[in-house]
């Protein structure tokens, strides 16, 4: 009896099946089916008896040029089809995706810290894989997110809070201080480009003094 594969791909209703024999022939009875759970998949019938699932597993750490190995062996086994196979992205790419909420959430809580006790951050790090909600990976190697948290919480940093508070007609521009001395003489700028690389804005406050560990506002811009 011939055995049974079946090939199996994400899509947005959830998992598309395709059931072939060992020769990759359709199964006349069963040849395509959507499972919107992936226990559906293991309870088919007939049972097949190979899943193969179109995830990737084991990604660089660094990009490299064509891909992983697997990737590359795969290319060279399908010939003219190579182009079907893609190389999934690294891990680099994958934990920039939570670079800018992290940095958000940090320099939030960094220019309202007056009013605020503390800021909660789920996770530090998690004990299986993930790309996003971390500072740091199972294996201990820093996120998107780590880099997210250092750029926020630089000893000075200058702050650009968006058109969210109050009746949203003008953002604000904090300077934060993290570090236990006063600081003078700091100067601010802000400038906004157009697509074609000129500057259609630009102010700079000079002078600017704040205290040890707090935040200040330094000007607003409105809308």
């Amino acid at each position: 009896m011939a055995q049974l594969v079946a090939g199996v791909d994400g899509c947005r209703a959830g998992w598309l099946v395709v059931l072939v024999d060992e020769q990759g022939r359709p199964n006349p009875s069963s040849q395509v089916r959507l499972c919107t759970e992936f226990e559906e998949i293991l309870s088919l019938f007939p049972a097949p008896d190979a899943i193969a699932v179109d995830i990737p597993i084991g990604l660089l750490d660094r990009p490299q040029r064509g891909g992983r190995v697997c990737d590359q062996q795969a290319r060279r086994l399908l010939g003219r089809r190579a182009c079907t196979v893609f190389s999934p992205p690294s891990r680099q790419v994958l934990g920039a995706t939570c670079y800018e909420d992290v940095r958000a959430q940090y320099e939030s809580y960094a220019t309202h810290w007056n009013n605020r006790k503390m800021v909660v951050h789920w996770m530090m790090n998690n004990p299986w894989p993930s790309f996003f909600g971390h500072l740091f990976d199972p294996y201990f190697k820093p996120g998107g997110g780590y880099f997210g948290a250092k750029k926020a919480l630089r000893p000075i940093s200058v702050v650009w809070d968006y058109y969210g508070t109050g009746d949203r007609s003008a953002a604000k521009i904090y300077v934060v201080n993290h570090t236990g001395e006063a600081r003078k003489q700091l100067t601010a700028s802000l400038a906004f480009y157009g697509l074609d690389g000129t500057r259609k804005f630009f102010r700079e406050v000079k002078d600017f003094a704040i205290p040890a560990n707090t935040s200040a506002e330094a000007m607003t811009v409105k809308r």
